[in-house]
């Protein structure tokens, strides 16, 4: 898919939306908002990116909460037959009798180089690279949508002149059939427009296939059943213009840095990576632990009831743990390599980002340039063969010119007019990359 010719359309959505009608797809025709926010509901890509997220929230909320000291609480009761010791006199005896025990404790860790600083950092980056990435998905999934809905329209624009064609084809053939059954025509003429008209009716029946696969995109990027999608509106006549002198590429570049959710996206991957790689070195640290609990017993032995002999065997302990690597510094050696990888690699990934989108933004002007000459042209185009046919026609009619030369001019004409509408959808795909590139669509607005 060729992201300069599909981002433009977007604004069309816009220029003539109407709110979201719920999410039914039969009965009055979709308007492009309609058909994206359909997309958003069913596409698995845009789903998938928002589970991405939350699972990213989740693993940010995990790194706050290991900063909570633990607490456990126990209650084990034994049954035992045979030679054991006894929990409350501490000697062995040999006869059946149950005993428990109860604890309450709690532990944390005081400090080991602030590697949970760290891992809150890393988390966070992450969790907000997710965010970004989900935007970036279903802008992805608007832009198919997008390709598919202009598909749809030009599809149709394309029907609708093939039908004007084949009826004014269908009108000269029973013009000149008359003339043919009075002789008043060359054979050659009349059977030259016959075999016209029946190229023109499958050149219809080729368009409605079209037409009926441009659906079928469209319903499969909405993830919807074909027969479920109705007639599309049309964009509308009005657009914005831009004047493609007075931009340039380095300002559209700095504009789309700052807009566009996949370099934000990139960016913060490299701050989750570069927190990672200090919670990595953080392991090279000793490790400072705190603990603290109360503890007891009981036995069926004493004469004491359970809670009575909970509360005389109660004991409490406070414990603090140094615990130094030493093998464990290969292993920590290792984990470091590995964060200092995937930190070149998310550098990489963000150079090459940028540079890609410089590239593309220093194409899109020359694409717009071009666009909106060939535009001019076409248009110029379509007007001189317009008067072309309509002379040959007049001549035609009065005898004074033969079907090849009358045919010809007809199918210049028709092949302008059809290059007219592509160009078109071709200027305004051009037009908009633009108002994209910098920021200003409406729905960029709507995805924050």
């Amino acid at each position: 898919m060729n992201n300069n010719r599909i981002f433009p359309v977007i604004i069309f959505c816009f220029l003539a939306a109407l709110p979201v009608r719920g999410q039914g797809t039969r009965g009055d025709s979709l308007d492009l908002a309609t058909c994206i926010q359909l997309a958003w509901s069913n596409n698995y890509l845009a789903t998938s990116s928002g589970l991405s997220r939350e699972q990213a929230h989740i693993d940010h909320r995990e790194a706050r909460q290991r900063l909570i000291p633990s607490l456990e609480a126990r209650f084990g009761h034994n049954l035992s037959q045979g030679r054991r010791i006894d929990l409350v006199t501490n000697q062995y005896i040999n006869q059946r009798f149950t005993s428990g025990n109860q604890s309450l404790s709690t532990s944390a860790t005081l400090f080991q180089g602030l590697a949970a600083l760290h891992k809150i950092r890393e988390q966070a980056a992450a969790y907000r690279a997710s965010v970004a990435e989900e935007q970036s998905a279903r802008e992805q999934v608007m832009l198919d949508v997008i390709l598919a809905y202009t598909q749809v329209l030009t599809a149709r624009d394309m029907l609708h002149q093939m039908e004007l064609r084949l009826e004014l084809t269908r009108q000269q053939v029973k013009r000149t059939s008359d003339l043919h059954d009075n002789g008043a025509i060359l054979p050659a003429d009349y059977y030259d427009l016959r075999g016209q008209y029946a190229s023109d009716k499958n050149a219809l029946n080729d368009l409605h296939k079209t037409y009926s696969e441009a659906m079928t995109n469209l319903a499969r990027a909405m993830n919807v059943p074909a027969d479920q999608v109705g007639p599309v509106r049309s964009f509308g006549d009005a657009f914005p213009l831009t004047t493609p002198d007075s931009l340039t590429a380095d300002g559209l570049y700095d504009d789309a840095v700052l807009s566009l959710p996949t370099v934000k996206a990139t960016e913060l991957r490299i701050l989750s990576s570069k927190a990672a790689l200090k919670a990595s070195r953080s392991a090279h640290s000793p490790r400072l632990t705190f603990g603290a609990g109360f503890e007891s017993t009981y036995s069926s032995n004493s004469d004491q009831t359970y809670f009575n002999q909970t509360k005389n065997n109660m004991g409490r302990y406070l414990s603090f743990g140094l615990n130094i690597p030493i093998v464990d510094h290969l292993f920590v050696r290792n984990n470091v390599a590995r964060s200092k990888i995937q930190l070149t690699d998310a550098e990489l990934k963000a150079a090459n980002t940028k540079n890609d989108l410089q590239r593309t933004i220093s194409q899109s002007l020359i694409n717009l340039r071009l666009a909106a000459e060939n535009f001019k042209n076409l248009v110029e185009r379509e007007e001189n063969f317009q008067e072309s046919f309509r002379i040959a026609k007049v001549r035609f009619e009065a005898g004074d010119l033969n079907s090849v030369l009358f045919l010809t001019a007809k199918n210049n004409m028709d092949q302008a007019l059809a290059d007219k509408i592509i160009g078109k959808y071709e200027w305004r795909l051009q037009q908009f990359i633009i108002d994209y590139y910098q920021g200003l669509l409406p729905w960029q607005q709507f995805q924050k």
